[in-house]
C-alpha cells in the first residue's frame, strides 16, 4: 500500500511517503515569501504547493491531510485554508481514499496528549522511526500521518498502543470521489 501524509503549510507543505518496502520517505515542498503580498504571487505560491503535492500524491492509494487548525489567529489562516481546500479538491479527482485528520488527533496519537507541541511529536515520531531523517516538524506531522494510515491499513510496523487504536476511531475517513 502507498500512503502519503500531508502536512500543509504556505511555506513549507511537509509530505511522508510510505510505499510497499515501509521505507518512510519525508519531504518538504518549500516556498519562500518575497515580502510581496499581491494576489498573483500568492496565488502562484499556492498553485507551487498544490502541484508539487499532487506531483507524490498521484501515485497514492491513501492520503492523510492534516484538518485545518481552528484556533489559529491571523490572515495567513485564509491562505493556508484556501491552499488545504485547493490540495483536498485536487486529492478528491484522484479518486483516492482522504482522511482529515484534526490537529488534536494527529497530537493523541503520537504522544498520547491531543495538546502536545511540535517538539513533542517529532521526537515521539523520530523514536518509532528512528532511521527516518526529519528535517522539520511539517515532515514530522506528515510521517504521523502516513504511519496513522499505515495503522488503519493494519501495516503499521510496531502494535499500535490503545490510546493510538481509540485517537484512530476520530478520524474523517472519507470514501473515494
Amino acid at each position: 500500500m502507498n500512503v502519503l501524509g500531508i502536512d500543509t503549510s504556505l511555506t513549507s507543505t511537509g509530505m511522508a511517503w510510505i510505499g510497499p518496502d515501509g521505507v518512510p520517505q519525508p519531504h518538504t515542498s518549500a516556498t519562500k515569501s518575497d515580502g510581496k503580498a499581491g494576489t498573483s504571487r500568492k496565488l502562484a505560491r499556492l498553485r507551487h504547493q498544490v502541484g508539487a503535492v499532487m506531483e507524490v500524491a498521484a501515485r497514492a492509494d491513501l492520503v492523510l491531510i492534516e484538518g485545518l487548525s481552528f484556533g489559529s489567529r491571523g490572515s495567513a489562516t485564509r491562505d493556508l485554508a484556501g491552499l488545504w481546500w485547493l490540495i483536498v479538491d485536487e486529492l478528491s479527482a484522484l479518486d483516492v481514499p482522504v482522511a482529515v485528520v484534526v490537529p488534536a488527533v494527529l497530537k493523541k496519537w503520537a504522544t498520547g496528549k491531543g495538546n502536545a507541541d511540535k517538539f513533542a511529536v517529532g521526537q515521539a515520531i523520530g523514536r518509532r522511526w528512528p532511521a527516518v531523517d526529519l528535517a522539520n516538524s511539517d515532515e514530522a506531522d506528515a510521517l504521523v500521518l502516513a504511519s496513522m494510515g499505515l495503522h488503519h491499513a493494519g501495516t503499521l510496523p510496531w502494535t499500535p498502543t490503545a490510546v493510538q487504536a481509540q485517537a484512530l476511531t476520530a478520524i474523517d475517513w472519507l470514501a473515494a470521489a
